[in-house]
């Protein structure tokens, strides 16, 4: 199974990424925009993994989940993957103030590393997935709406619990279905 460890986002922010995906979809672009039921924010994606790494991803957690707190974060700003000019695969919203969420990664990510997942090079860059772009037809047009919105503020939340879910993909596209949730007390 295809399984990530993620939270989830407040309704406010969830209306407000809406709202902004509205705009952008008028600017064109040949893009899949996620739906408001599938928005989250990943901290780790395990790709396909067995029950058994399931189970050892849960203990992990289990494990460091005391030395977690309670957090809040800031969602605001549009930007892309790879940043603009360049012609973009991803938009997404970014987060700020996430002190506590790179501490949670930063603790998680060795101890992950122990039980087999492989570590990843890549700067831990916490994001808020908005759309993927299939190819490069009408870009232009959806590139000025992202420097158009680029500072867009979609609101602010706490963050009470992490979740591991595991993701069926389907030709209408990726069904979520938390395995475990894990509440931050602290």
């Amino acid at each position: 199974m295809r399984v990530f460890l993620a939270f989830d986002i407040s309704d406010e922010v969830k209306e407000n990424a809406v709202n902004s995906i509205k705009k952008l979809k008028r600017a064109g672009g040949n893009v899949r925009w996620v739906k408001p039921e599938n928005m989250h924010f990943t901290i780790k994606f395990f790709g396909e993994i067995t029950e058994d790494e399931v189970e050892n991803i849960d203990n992990v957690i289990k494990t460091h989940l005391g030395a977690f707190n309670k957090f809040k974060i800031k969602v605001s700003g549009i930007n892309t993957f790879p940043p603009l000019p360049k012609n973009p695969r991803v938009v997404w919203a970014g987060i700020e103030d996430f002190e506590e969420l790179e501490k949670i990664h930063k603790t998680l990510r060795p101890a992950f590393q122990k039980i087999g997942f492989p570590e990843e090079y890549r700067e831990f860059k916490p994001h808020l997935t908005l759309g993927r772009v299939k190819n490069t037809s009408g870009i232009s047009g959806l590139k000025k709406a992202i420097e158009k919105n680029q500072n867009e503020f979609f609101g602010e939340l706490e963050v009470n619990a992490l979740v591991l879910y595991k993701s069926k993909l389907t030709p209408q596209g990726p069904i979520y279905t938390a395995i475990h949730k894990y509440n931050l007390e602290r």
